[in-house]
This record gives structure tokens, sequence and C-alpha cells, in this order.
């Protein structure tokens, strides 16, 4: 009997190690899992970051032919040069005409959107018909496309009137 009983404690701890070198594989699979993905993060925050600023650097000069870069309209083969400058010259254009005066930019939040995507929201401080400095928020979808972080969606916090 006593012999029965320590065969079944010699399982009962054999299984334990078991379980927890399995607890222990899992645990470290997922931490290196997490470093890696932050590691990435940080990479294609820095890269996502030069978009967004050549992005504003062109849009507070309010010089917009070098803009459609930023866009993933430049891969539109089916579109000319001067075709995918027009496109988005234009409506950037409108939008910076209801900003006034940029004074300055600021990334607020790099979000998460799915897999090679991420949504932005940027801080955009103004000063329209010379009254106090204001501030809109930007929303920017942004997608990884031939290895490049490029604008797909852009809605400007711009404060547009609104129509009685």
């Amino acid at each position: 009997m006593q012999e029965r009983y320590t065969q079944l404690l010699q399982l009962k701890y054999k299984s334990r190690s078991i379980s927890m070198r399995k607890r222990s594989v899992i645990i470290t699979s997922i931490c290196l899992i997490l470093l890696l993905f932050y590691i990435g993060s940080v990479q294609d925050r820095s890269k996502v970051e030069n978009t967004i600023s050549g992005f504003y650097q062109g849009m507070i000069k309010n010089d917009y032919s070098e803009s459609h870069k930023y866009f993933n309209i430049k891969h539109n083969p089916e579109l000319s040069l001067e075709g995918k400058q027009s496109i988005i010259a234009q409506s950037l254009i409108e939008d910076r005409h209801w900003y006034g005066e940029i004074n300055g930019t600021s990334i607020k939040w790099i979000l998460w959107a799915g897999f090679s995507r991420k949504l932005i929201l940027v801080n955009v401080r103004y000063t329209h018909d010379n009254i106090q400095i204001k501030e809109g928020t930007d929303k920017i979808l942004i997608e990884n496309l031939n290895d490049e972080w490029v604008i797909t969606n852009y809605k400007s916090g711009a404060p547009i009137p609104q129509m009685p």
C-alpha cells in the first residue's frame, strides 16, 4: 500500500513538473513574440512619423507639388504624374484654406488599425483670420504598401463652416 502511494506521489510530481515546463515555454514564447512586435512597431513608428512630417511640411509651406508622394495614389499606374499631383493638390488646397495659417503640428496618437495599417491623429495649431491660435485634429489612415508607409485616407480637422 505504501509503495503504491509513493508511486502515485512520484507520478503526480512528474506530471506537475511537465506542466510547469509547458507553462514556462508558453510564457517565454509569448514574451518573445511581444518583444518582436514591440521592436517592429518602434521601427514602423519612425517611418510613419517621417511620412506624416513630410506631408505636413509641404502643407505648411503651401507647396503641394510633392504631396502626392505621401499618398497611395502614387501607386496608380492609370494616372499621369500631373493627374496625381492635381487630384491631391486640389483637396489639400481646400483643406488648407479653412485652416488658415498653420503654426505647427504634432502627432497625438498612432493607433493600430489592422495588419500594416495605422490610424494617426495629428494635432494642428492654426490661426484663421488673424484670430487667436486654435487647434484641430486631422485623422489619417496610413498603410504599408510596397514597403513604404503611404496615406490612404486623410480627413481634415479644419473648421469648415456649416451651412444653415
